[in-house]
């Protein structure tokens, strides 16, 4: 049976979200999913390296990404969807260029978790949870931490500071790089803390996925 595209997903491409104001290629995915549903979704061509001549392994995995995040829009209002189009088109975070923030993101993410994550943080702003900055550090740090190390992150974030010091070093290193906490500089080698961007994290449930 040929699963059809949903409400959420139509809205997103007829709205721009995916495809912003340059020249954009088809996805000519006929033999990437036997139902066919990102058949015809499009983006921006300059990134995306499908050919004539077929597909790469690489090209079925970005394409798996679209598809994880479209499907997290799923059950969204249309006019709300609409609404953070506009939005996110005029703010000063993403500078008009929503489409090549969007798909630079998902490129460098795993299949596995990240894109699902990236559009509940795309959601939030829909609701007016947060802001296009906060989006744009959530978006990082979605993409910087490994997936595999999600289930660590809300055992850390309400330990006490005795146990956060105990922490492995490379989960911290992890932490940092996403930036989700930053040592508060104490004379004994100092303790990893929360940043305002893992509170937001934790806030909605990212770890959930």
């Amino acid at each position: 049976m040929t699963k059809q595209p949903s409400k959420a997903v139509t809205v997103l491409r007829d709205e721009g979200l995916v495809e912003v104001g340059k020249e954009y290629a088809e996805l000519v995915i006929d033999t990437f999913m036997s139902d066919g549903f990102l058949k015809d979704v499009p983006v921006v061509g300059t990134l995306v390296a499908l050919w004539k001549g077929g597909q790469t392994v690489s090209d079925q995995i970005f394409l798996r990404k679209i598809d994880a995040f479209l499907q997290g829009f799923d059950g969204q209002e249309k006019e709300k969807i609409k609404a953070m189009v506009d939005r996110l088109n005029t703010d000063e975070s993403f500078r008009g260029r929503v489409g090549d923030v969007l798909i630079d993101l998902l490129n460098k993410m795993s299949v596995e978790k990240q894109p699902r994550m990236l559009a509940m943080a795309f959601r939030a702003y829909a609701d007016a949870e947060i802001t296009g900055l906060e989006l744009r550090r959530l978006a990082v740090a979605i993409e910087r931490f490994p997936s595999f190390e999600l289930g660590s992150l809300r055992p850390f974030y309400e330990a006490e500071i005795p146990e956060k010091v105990k922490a492995d070093k490379s989960f911290l290193l992890a932490l940092s790089a996403a930036g989700l906490a930053m040592n508060n500089g104490g004379f004994d080698g100092g303790v990893s803390l929360p940043t305002p961007t893992f509170d937001l994290f934790m806030q909605l449930g990212l770890d959930t996925i």
